[in-house]
């Protein structure tokens, strides 16, 4: 059996349908948290060690669409630096072809390298515009990306993060009215896939065989080379040119001047007594005096077609180089042949070069292999640990409402929710209210009308946690949300669903993976020790807070690494029952099981770290780096 090995675009599809599991439409809800104050972290991933972390969560919060981003390794222009030229033709992924520049540090943006020159970089690309930026030194760079907003804390001295900003083919860039940030990426992607030499042949590269063909027939620009007559088919040329039949069948004409300027046409026959040239049918005639050359002719075969182009050759007949004179159109695949018969040697191999303008999609042109997490842990929540210490970090799937609470069992996250913007055609009166449904007609889809903007043409719906997907001119179902849905009109038509738009809502971030106990005590109770219930529970201090000791002294705890007794309650505690502490004794006056089910889910990832403290006002940043 074949092994496969990971080529670059193969690995950015595989960090794309990593990062994908992170988007407004997820699957299954994923958690960055800190877990363990006792002991030392993972070192080794057992079941039993795994087991163990469950045990010793403190803290979870659920990874919003903001919080990854694709990234690649950071190369910052500098001057005097010998760059790669973007050449579809050669293995980029390995290649120094793009840079970091502008005149914003703090905002900067990406560049591709689409034309390098003669020696190093001189002068520091900055713009934001879809053009080619040219430079003195004869470089040209074209803008494909920018690092802003949210994107900014993923930029490092070791990565760059790139944005995946939204395509839609029939939204001009004046038309989309999202942030000022996305606008230059995409207004770059827009003008980038309308771009009407795409598909062109731009150039071919010659690679010389190991014994140069020679084309001794070639007639290079001169004051001799004449056009004395023309048809439509045919050409006769100056009386210098050769008298021996067929002589220059095979290779091209090309004129230089006169209406004929520009076109290049096989020759099939050629009369050497009155230099009369057969060749394929041109829509002008040539004027007497107009300028041709004769050259070995390539010809292209491929997807596309009209692409024309000819040798060049030195004076020994050997090529040197390839001329475009068309580029033709819709090219994807192409090979070139120079189809001129050789007087000798073996012809050069020609590679086509088919122009696709850079920014496109900057993900797949950049081989973005690698996703980074960046997840922030602040103290603006109740959730999160603000004493003692943790040694391991997790990234976890998966769970669900812990014990206790009104939503137990369910997942954790079960009430996201999304919003998408829904561009529609109107043709009736008040066809939508707020709360209606919307089902599509062809593609099936459904979801519920939150807001809507429309006139008596058009407008658009902000349709919460749709479903499935509307598609271009399809009618929308309107129904009426009563206490059974009834159908209102299909009055409404989808222009396009903005789906690379929807915002994600999360209405619970921040997940406690401790037990929170209050008690009344005879002694302050201290962190780090284990209290044991009468039932039977044992657990481990993280946390003691909310500390009043004059009355009845009372205060609140955290526990972590719990066990319930035999005899212990729903969340191995009861109130009431007597807990006994390293230094006394407390009542449990109140109880809270942790906010997740600390069995459920799955540990996708954990790491044993150096203990790291938290204290109040304290923001921890845990980041994880993906690279396929």
């Amino acid at each position: 059996m074949a092994t496969a090995t990971l080529d670059a675009q193969l690995k950015t599809q595989l960090s794309k349908a990593f990062l994908d599991q992170f988007d407004p439409f997820r699957q299954e809800n994923l958690f960055v948290g800190f877990a363990k104050i006792a002991g030392s972290g993972q070192a080794t991933r057992t079941e039993t060690t795994d087991t163990l972390t469950r045990k010793n969560i403190l803290y979870a919060k659920m990874v919003s669409p903001s919080d990854i981003a694709f990234v690649i390794d950071r190369v910052d222009w500098t001057s005097g630096t010998n760059y790669d030229e973007f050449d579809p033709s050669l293995d980029m992924s390995t290649k120094n072809f793009y840079v970091l520049g502008g005149e914003d540090s703090a905002s900067p943006n990406i560049y591709i390298c689409t034309k390098k020159g003669g020696a190093t970089s001189l002068e520091k690309p900055v713009g934001t515009t879809p053009e080619v930026e040219i430079k003195g030194d004869g470089y040209e760079w074209r803008f494909v990306a920018k690092v802003t907003g949210d994107l900014t804390k993923f930029l490092n001295s070791s990565y760059i993060p790139i944005k995946v900003v939204p395509y839609y083919s029939d939204l001009p860039p004046a038309s989309y009215d999202q942030t000022d940030e996305d606008i230059f990426q995409y207004t770059s992607q827009y003008d980038a896939r309308a771009n009407v030499n795409n598909g062109k042949i731009q150039s071919v590269k010659v690679t010389a065989a190991g014994t140069p063909s020679v084309y001794s027939r070639t007639v290079k620009a001169g004051a001799n080379q004449q056009v004395v007559a023309s048809t439509s088919t045919t050409t006769q040329i100056s009386s210098l040119a050769s008298s021996v039949d067929d002589f220059y069948n095979g290779y091209a004409i090309k004129f230089n001047t006169g209406p004929r300027a520009g076109l290049i046409a096989k020759i099939t026959d050629y009369v050497g007594s009155t230099r009369l040239i057969t060749h394929a049918a041109l829509s002008v005639n040539a004027g007497a005096g107009d300028r041709y050359e004769i050259y070995p002719l390539v010809e292209f075969t491929g997807d596309g077609s009209g692409a024309t182009a000819h040798a060049f050759t030195d004076s020994s007949g050997q090529v040197q180089s390839i001329e475009i004179l068309n580029g033709g159109t819709n090219y994807k695949n192409a090979t070139a042949t120079i189809t001129t018969s050789q007087d000798s040697g073996t012809d050069p191999t020609l590679t086509p070069l088919i122009f696709k303008d850079r920014g496109q999609d900057p993900v797949f042109e950049l081989f973005a292999s690698a996703v980074k997490l960046y997840v922030a842990l602040g103290d603006d929540n109740d959730e999160i640990m603000k004493q003692n210490e943790y040694k391991e970090i997790f990234l976890a799937s998966g769970f669900n409402v812990g014990a206790s609470y009104d939503n137990t069992g369910k997942l954790a996250g079960h009430d996201i929710s999304t919003v998408t913007r829904i561009d529609v055609l109107n043709d009736g009166t008040d066809p939508v209210a707020i709360n209606d449904y919307v089902y599509g007609q062809d593609s099936f889809a459904f979801g519920r009308v939150q807001t809507f903007t429309i006139n008596n043409s058009d407008g658009h719906l902000n349709v919460k946690n749709m479903r499935g997907e509307f598609v271009k001119d399809e009618k929308l179902s309107v129904l009426d949300s009563g206490s059974t849905l009834s159908f209102k009109n299909e009055n409404l038509t989808v222009v396009r669903t903005r789906k690379g738009d929807t915002t994600l809502t999360i209405p619970k971030q921040n997940w406690r993976g401790t037990h929170e106990v209050g008690i009344s005590f005879d002694t302050v109770p201290v962190i780090d020790t284990s209290v044991t219930g009468g039932s039977g529970g044992v657990g481990l201090i993280a946390e003691i807070f909310n500390i009043q000791e004059t009355g009845d002294p009372t205060a609140t705890i955290r526990l972590t690494q719990v066990y319930g007794g035999t005899a212990s309650g729903t969340v191995d505690f009861t109130v009431g029952e007597t807990l006994t502490t390293s230094v006394g004794q407390a009542t449990i006056k109140t109880i809270s099981g942790p906010e997740i089910d600390l069995d459920s889910g799955r540990m996708l990832y954990i790491e044993g770290i150096t203990a790291v403290s938290r204290q109040d006002e304290q923001e921890d940043v845990i980041e994880f780096v993906f690279d396929f």
